[in-house]
């Protein structure tokens, strides 16, 4: 496709941002249901927040959840014209969607949480390169490690155990 299709899609996708306005009214929110029922009633993000969303109850994680796939889907968008650029793209932001998977884990485990504070993330689950089910169930860092063992993360991460399977 020609550099012009993807200059003419990206303008279209420009017009949709966040502007000066909408970030005031965000800034003016006092919670988390304030800013999903702004960016679901006012913003292209309705896209994603779908009506099945609860406005009054959505957690934080929830919402980095829909908006991190809202990205996506526009990379998406933009693959379709350029494969290469897309590729490459989508490849970076589903590494940095896992790295925060993996520091929300490390922050749990750290803080001797039971359960993850972040809502699993259905676009992460088909294209991770780790079982973030089996991310979110570890409670321990040797656990954390094991998920993690066939990975990329796993060398980043292996130094930090400690001698008794904790972390530095």
């Amino acid at each position: 496709m020609s550099n012009t299709a993807i200059v003419g899609k990206v303008h279209a996708m420009y017009a949709h941002r966040l502007k000066q306005n909408d970030w005031d009214a965000l800034i003016s929110c006092s919670s988390v249901a304030e800013v999903a029922a702004y960016l679901k009633s006012n913003t292209a993000y309705h896209t994603v927040l779908n009506n099945d969303m609860n406005d009054h109850d959505v957690h934080r994680g929830n919402l980095e959840n829909l908006l991190h796939e809202k990205l996506l889907q526009e990379i998406i968008r933009l693959s379709r014209y350029d494969l290469d650029m897309g590729e490459d793209t989508a490849e970076y932001l589903m590494e940095d969607l896992e790295i925060d998977q993996i520091l929300h884990a490390v922050i749990r485990i750290n803080s001797h949480q039971t359960a993850s504070m972040v809502p699993p993330n259905p676009y992460l689950n088909s294209r991770a390169h780790f079982d973030q089910h089996a991310i979110d169930a570890a409670s321990t860092y040797d656990q954390l490690l094991d998920a993690l063992q066939h990975t990329r993360y796993y060398k980043l991460m292996q130094p930090f155990r400690t001698a008794d399977g904790g972390m530095e």
